[in-house]
């Protein structure tokens, strides 16, 4: 595993593609920092990209290799990167990903969404893992920025060219009213509300239960989407590890507060890693 040094803040490294297994698939994804063990691996939330970590990464790739993924669909990845729609074919992908790079093992950051995506991976092959942490991610209820029943009807009307076309400037409008950049296009946009009609939620609450890897919890008060009393929920449920609420920063703590982010998860990599190191 090959990785580019780190870049100024915001990192603007290059991503590059990776092939993976079965089947030959393409993957986009950004690596920075050292080689060495534990490497961060990086799940953005939808609709995203690994642009989503381009303001943390700097406080972390000086001391520890960082990996961005850009899920299916998303970023430079094309949409047949994937196996489907599901929660449990994006985890795949992330652990193709890491055998595709030879990480045998690693830490895993999800945000939002990816933290759906990361749960269910770790829960599927915790031995690939030694720590989880989630940010800003969905708990074991509805919470304020989960559109179940638009994504529904969104996800029907985009199957009828002609309703889909009407429905077009609206969702894009709603998307920015929700704090979304305007640069995603109508398909990563359609795509979104397509994965968050397919998103079990009691099947995520089952793998908060399940997860048996050290957890830690981040988000901020003033979230508009994930309330802070989501955050707690999740807090409680999960193995130990750091409970971080920030005071402001909104849904994207990784952009806002992004260096005393990277300080917690530094020190947290640290204490899982004399965990895997202890005899």
């Amino acid at each position: 595993m090959s990785f580019v040094g780190p870049s100024d803040r915001p990192s603007d490294a290059a991503s590059r593609y990776v092939t993976l297994e079965p089947g030959g698939r393409r993957l986009s994804l950004v690596a920075e920092g050292p080689d060495g063990p534990l490497p961060f691996v990086l799940v953005h939330g939808i609709p995203g990209s690994a642009r989503d970590f381009r303001w943390l990464t700097p406080h972390l790739a000086p001391q520890v290799a960082t990996l961005r993924l850009d899920l299916p669909g998303f970023g430079d990845s094309p949409l047949a990167a994937g196996t489907g729609l599901g929660v449990a074919d994006r985890a795949d992908v992330v652990l193709d990903a890491m055998g595709a790079l030879g990480v045998r093992r690693a830490v895993l950051v999800g945000h939002s969404f990816g933290g759906v995506v990361a749960a269910e991976a770790a829960v599927r092959a915790p031995e690939r893992f030694a720590g989880l942490a989630l940010i800003a991610s969905p708990g074991p209820r509805s919470h304020r920025g989960h559109p179940r029943r638009t994504a529904r009807l969104v996800t029907r009307v985009s199957r009828l060219p002609f309703l889909a076309a009407l429905l077009r400037a609206p969702l894009r409008r709603g998307f920015r009213a929700a704090g979304f950049p305007a640069h995603f296009s109508d398909e990563q946009l359609w795509l979104s509300m397509a994965l968050v009609d397919a998103f079990d939620l009691a099947a995520h609450a089952q793998n908060l239960r399940a997860l048996l890897l050290p957890t830690a919890v981040y988000g901020c008060r003033d979230d508009a989407m994930v309330e802070e009393s989501i955050l707690t929920a999740v807090g409680d449920m999960v193995p130990a590890g750091p409970r971080v609420i920030f005071h402001t920063g909104g849904h994207n703590p990784q952009k806002t507060q992004a260096a005393a982010l990277a300080a917690s998860l530094l020190a947290f990599r640290r204490g899982v890693l004399s965990e895997v190191d202890a005899p």
